[in-house]
């Protein structure tokens, strides 16, 4: 998937488990606005690996290859970035990717 960011394209890689990566992104961040169309808050412990787990899911609507109209993504988020409660179904939010494609940030749009 490809977005125009700043002047920059940049492609997003989305997988499986809802994460999403910015291929080639030489150090610099960089930012995508969403609007939030649901949240979910998930933890517990891996049936497999034993590990806990703890996260934010939020899901929203972008452009994608092969897709006509919009697909509907997911994004997981580490708790500590905007706690659940404070997620709003409808609001807008920037989305800070750091140099190696993950969020840093997850912050409400000014109005």
């Amino acid at each position: 998937m490809v977005f125009r960011i700043f002047q920059k394209i940049v492609e997003l890689q989305f997988y499986l488990n809802g994460a999403a990566r910015i291929k080639n992104c030489k150090g610099d961040r960089k930012v995508m606005k969403i609007k939030v169309i649901g949240k979910a808050h998930r933890e517990g412990v891996s049936k497999q690996s034993g590990n806990p787990y703890n996260f934010n899911q939020v899901h929203y609507n972008r452009p994608d290859r092969g897709v006509e109209g919009m697909a509907a993504l997911t994004l997981n988020l580490d708790p500590s970035l905007l706690p659940y409660a404070d997620i709003k179904i409808g609001g807008e939010y920037e989305v800070d990717f750091g140099p190696r494609g993950y969020v840093v940030s997850f912050t409400p749009t000014k109005f």
